[in-house]
């Protein structure tokens, strides 16, 4: 194999890595706090990405798993479902039906 041929292959391996690991890290950094319960609302101070959908088009499910994991650690899973609705100026406010 010649030396162009060697070091394009070099290049282009390390971008496939670069793009598989970009990818894994987009909604890496998303966290979700409970701050109370008020009625049948749960208020969520949450930070991160937020966005439907990754820079790379890919759904992004990992801050909705985030947030949905947070509501069961303190509630009883007798909810039917939750409704995230962004609210920036104090987070995002989970509100559920018991069913």
């Amino acid at each position: 194999m010649m030396r162009g041929q060697k070091q394009l292959i070099c290049v282009l391996m390390t971008l496939i890595l670069l793009h598989a690991f970009s990818s894994l890290s987009f909604s890496a950094d998303f966290s979700a706090t409970t701050l109370g319960d008020h009625g049948n609302v749960t208020v969520m101070e949450v930070t991160g990405n937020y966005d439907a959908n990754n820079p790379d088009g890919s759904f992004n499910a990992d801050p909705r798993k985030a947030i949905a994991k947070e509501f069961y650690r303190l509630h009883k899973d007798e909810y039917d479902f939750l409704a995230p609705k962004q609210m920036p100026e104090i987070g995002i406010t989970i509100s559920g039906t018991p069913g």
